[in-house]
């Protein structure tokens, strides 16, 4: 399916994105490849650095504050892209703006604020949704045909995202909250969710190591499901490696990388039977934005791929490892 061709049917909406930084700029990337920048508006607290993405995209305006952006009639969906700890607050700020909400990932930081955002879009009638890159991707769902021709059973499932942003401010500032677990964990607990099922047993912590700023730089959990353990590993001090692989007697399925998938592999023991490109067509992100603005004008007030009871079980799973 062309992603672009068939959104260009879509009745364009004009969209809004909180915050300048790396995540920001890949939404930014998007909305030109798709042909919505002209649709689209920044905001800022500093009006240079609005101004120089608006410039770098071509949108259509640019502002030096939130609130002065949300008090624009015309911008009916905002995009948040800043840094976790500002999630709750700026979300709110949108909903009673009368504003629809697409939030990047972790929604909030507690699970308490997280079931408020939800319950104030449901009682405002706005979407809100979380942005958690592959729940939306078109990859998952053949990921869950595969399972469902090949993995009638599972008796092992594995999830591993290291990569080394443990330098970066928003990740090593506890007070940004920071960690590895809501910066690199959410993916792997996310897809093992989405692939193994929402209804485990039980949680394990095997590994927590936390840093002397009470930071946590890496872990180990795993899932008891009935018949087997799901175990993932995370690590935001080490070089990059990202895969989920779920086995059977007979066969092993690899997803990579996880956080994006591009390419899955069947495996019939030790022989590779099957490789498919699943890479998204541009960087992922339109498939958030297509999906929100679609069910924006339905009526509805939640995603379809990634819904309220979804986003809120993962947070609670992750507030059960790390407390804010």
């Amino acid at each position: 399916m062309n992603i672009i061709g068939v959104y260009r049917e879509v009745n364009n909406m004009k969209i809004g994105i909180l915050g300048c930084g790396r995540i920001a700029q890949k939404m930014g990337d998007t909305l030109l490849k798709l042909g919505l920048n002209g649709e689209a508006y920044i905001a800022s607290r500093d009006i240079k650095k609005a101004q120089e993405f608006q410039d770098k995209y071509h949108f259509s305006g640019a502002y030096g504050s939130y609130g002065e952006m949300l008090d624009n009639p015309e911008i009916e969906l905002i995009y948040i892209a800043t840094v976790n700890s500002c999630h709750y607050e700026q979300a709110k700020m949108c909903l009673h703006k009368g504003k629809h909400v697409l939030l990047e990932k972790p929604i909030t930081l507690r699970l308490k604020e997280a079931e408020e955002l939800y319950s104030l879009a449901k009682e405002k009638h706005l979407y809100l949704s979380e942005a958690l890159w592959p729940a939306y991707m078109p990859s998952l769902l053949v990921i869950q045909t595969y399972l469902k021709d090949f993995f009638s059973t599972i008796t092992s499932s594995y999830a591993i995202f290291k990569v080394n942003t443990l330098y970066k401010e928003r990740v090593k500032e506890k007070s940004l909250g920071g960690g590895a677990l809501f910066d690199l964990g959410i993916y792997p607990i996310a897809m093992t969710l989405l692939t193994c099922g929402f209804d485990y047993k039980k949680m394990t912590i095997d590994e927590l190591v936390m840093n002397e700023n009470g930071v946590d730089e890496k872990e180990s959990i795993s899932l008891e499901y009935p018949n087997f353990i799901a175990k993932m590993d995370i690590d935001a001090t080490f070089d990059r490696v990202s895969y989920l692989e779920i086995q059977n007697e007979n066969y092993r399925l690899k997803v990579s990388p996880l956080e994006c998938p591009k390419t899955l592999e069947l495996y019939q023991g030790e022989t590779l039977i099957k490789q498919v490109d699943v890479s998204p067509q541009i960087t992922g992100f339109e498939y958030e934005i297509m999906e929100s603005i679609s069910q924006i004008q339905k009526g509805n007030i939640e995603s379809y791929s990634w819904p309220r009871e979804k986003s809120l079980k993962t947070l609670k799973l992750m507030t059960e490892i790390i407390h804010f």
